[in-house]
C-alpha cells in the first residue's frame, strides 16, 4: 500500500461513516452518540497526520496492517450498510481507528 492509497481508503472511510451519520444517530444511546462522534473525529485526526506525514516504510509488518486494516475497513461497509445495531459499528471503527494509527506510526519515516 502507498501513502496514496492509505490516505484515500481512510478518505472514503470517513465519507462512509459522515453519509451514514444521520441514520446512525438515532439508533445510539447519549453516551454511544458521543462515542461515535469521538471516533469519527479520531479517525479524521488520523487521516490529517497521514497527510502531513511522510509514509514510506511500508515493510512486511506495516502492509500485514495495511490488509488488516483494508479488511476492517469492508466489514465497516458492511456495518454501516446493515445498520442493525450502533454498537456493532463503534465496535468495528474501533479497530479501524487502531489499525490505522499504527500504519501511520510504524510507516513514518
Amino acid at each position: 500500500m502507498t501513502q496514496v492509497q492509505f490516505e484515500e481508503l481512510l478518505k472514503g472511510t470517513l465519507d462512509d461513516i459522515d453519509s451514514h451519520m444521520v441514520s446512525l444517530l438515532p439508533l445510539c444511546s447519549g453516551a454511544e452518540q458521543q462515542t461515535l462522534i469521538s471516533r469519527r473525529d479520531a479517525l479524521r485526526d488520523i487521516f490529517w497526520k497521514a497527510k502531513a506525514s511522510e509514509l514510506k516504510d511500508f515493510n512486511a509488518t506495516v502492509e500485514e496492517l495495511s490488509d488488516q486494516l483494508a479488511a476492517q475497513t469492508k466489514a465497516l461497509k458492511t456495518e454501516l450498510a446493515d445498520l442493525k445495531t450502533a454498537a456493532a459499528v463503534i465496535a468495528v471503527l474501533t479497530e479501524v481507528i487502531k489499525l490505522a494509527g499504527a500504519v501511520v506510526t510504524a510507516a513514518a519515516v
